[in-house]
């Protein structure tokens, strides 16, 4: 079957006991991409040879290794593998995640019969990394946009659900390592872009810590918010009242994240319910 002109971008560093089963899922797709970008994060554990030796008993996935010359985080890696990328769009992929098998096949059929579309997401399912329980049988994806006042209220995807036209010039931020992803798409739809979320689980998503190391990555993930709403505001793309608005909005976010995280995920589901104009 003929490859379609998907980039897939995966930051790594120091994945050898999981980069397998990321790329295993990239191969496993019923439409193949056209290239496979790896970057290696400057990884000091054996994460390039299992590549090396994943592609040479999948000689059929073409697989290319970008090397960062020092550490410098998933940002700067996904803007590497961005930059040297060749097809016209780019789907991100997290090196202990997995795709469905149909992923790709839906979720670019679906931006390509929909051209105004510049990034789209799509729900997802959390598993232990042990956990890679099967994931469900597809329907026709139903499409909603994201307006600019919800995509500033919460985060509405995982990055390894995003996929987004390779021509936009807008990239995460290098210096940041917490929603520096949630920041991206906020810019891109600020800049007026169309934005879509799938409601369709075509990725799983691991997620091994334990509660009191969750709790932590929930305190900087909102401490990256608020640098999110100040850095939109320095560039001039929300109010002062609106960043004002939004920083102890935020905080209790977290609050409700720990306390009540049912209450939390049943909330942030009901802001994304606008459909598309054609499916009205």
């Amino acid at each position: 079957m003929t490859p379609v002109s998907v980039s897939v971008v995966i930051p790594c560093f120091n994945v050898e006991h999981t980069i397998g089963l990321a790329l295993d899922s990239v191969a496993a797709q019923t439409r193949p991409v056209c290239e496979v970008i790896c970057v290696d994060d400057a990884s000091t554990d054996h994460t390039r040879r299992v590549i090396a030796d994943w592609q040479a008993r999948n000689a059929a996935t073409p697989v290319r290794v970008l090397q960062m010359p020092r550490n410098s985080g998933p940002s700067a890696a996904r803007n590497l593998g961005w930059d040297a990328a060749v097809g016209e769009y780019i789907a991100f992929l997290d090196a202990d995640d997995a795709w469905h098998p149909q992923k790709i096949a839906v979720q670019y059929e679906w931006m390509r019969t929909h051209p105004p579309v510049a990034l789209s997401g799509h729900t997802h399912l959390v598993a232990e990394q042990s956990d890679r329980t099967a994931l469900p049988m597809l329907s026709a994806p139903r499409a909603y946009t994201i307006a600019r006042d919800e995509i500033l209220i919460s985060n509405p995807f995982v990055t390894p659900s995003v996929m987004l036209k390779r021509s936009l010039t807008e990239r995460f931020n290098p210096q940041r390592r917490y929603t520096e992803d949630y920041l991206l798409w906020m810019q891109i739809c600020l800049a007026q872009h169309i934005v879509v979320l799938l409601d369709l689980p075509l990725v799983i998503v691991s997620r091994g810590a334990g509660q009191s190391k969750l709790s932590r990555n929930y305190f900087r993930m909102r401490v990256g918010d608020v640098q999110n709403y100040w850095q939109l505001w320095r560039a001039h793309q929300i109010g002062l009242f609106r960043m004002i608005f939004l920083i102890p909005f935020s905080l209790l976010k977290f609050l409700l994240l720990l306390t009540f995280p049912s209450t939390h995920a049943a909330i942030k589901r009901r802001l994304y319910t606008q459909p598309l104009p054609e499916e009205d």
